[in-house]
């Protein structure tokens, strides 16, 4: 598949939520498409934070496992995290799409080891999952503190009022988010609300 370079720090960068882990990043007419929940859910390119060690990836462009990929113009980093067993990988991903650094933690249920924390660099968005099987909100705070992202869009069980007492910041649900490159130097570690789309 072949995916032709966007600059999205003209066009913009647009993030809808769709439930669970489910984010879909779009700038242009290209889409990453992170842990979908249903086939009817199209992205150019698919990143899955937690998979089986033996799955194949059912697409060319679908990103399963941790390592370094460049497709389009698109740089992805995976890490694989100490809780991945003989059943389950987990993996922490950093893109870099036009000089904007999204981070997902997706798969994460509790605190990434420092020399992963180091590797993400300066981070612009940060997906980071609290409650239930997810950080629990506590290391997810504490996660957040440490990264010092530009955006923070929590989500989960305790995304809402827990996790924005914890950090201080108050947010109103949003059905998407919609920014430029050069809008991020005016944002310091902003708390955003997404609420699933279609919800």
């Amino acid at each position: 598949m072949k995916i032709d370079p966007v600059s999205s720090t003209l066009l913009g960068v647009i993030i809808t939520y769709f439930g669970d882990q489910c984010f879909r990043v779009e700038s242009g007419s290209t889409s990453i498409l992170v842990d979908p929940t249903s086939n009817r859910l199209k992205g150019d390119i698919i990143l899955r934070t937690s998979v089986s060690p033996n799955e194949i990836p059912a697409e060319k462009a679908e990103i399963t496992f941790a390592g370094e990929y460049e497709i389009g113009g698109i740089e992805i980093q995976g890490w694989q995290l100490e809780q991945s067993n003989a059943k389950h990988l987990a993996t922490v991903y950093a893109v870099t799409w036009e000089g904007i650094r999204l981070v997902f933690l997706d798969s994460a249920k509790g605190p990434i080891p420092t020399e992963i924390l180091d590797q993400f660099g300066e981070v612009d968005v940060l997906f980071v999952p609290t409650g239930g099987d997810f950080l629990s909100v506590e290391d997810a705070v504490a996660l957040t503190k440490k990264i010092e992202p530009k955006f923070i869009i929590p989500y989960g069980p305790k995304a809402g009022s827990d996790f924005l007492k914890k950090i201080g910041q108050s947010a109103e649900p949003q059905e998407k988010i919609v920014f430029k490159k050069k809008e991020l130097e005016a944002v310091d570690q902003k708390v955003v609300l997404l609420a699933p789309y279609n919800s």
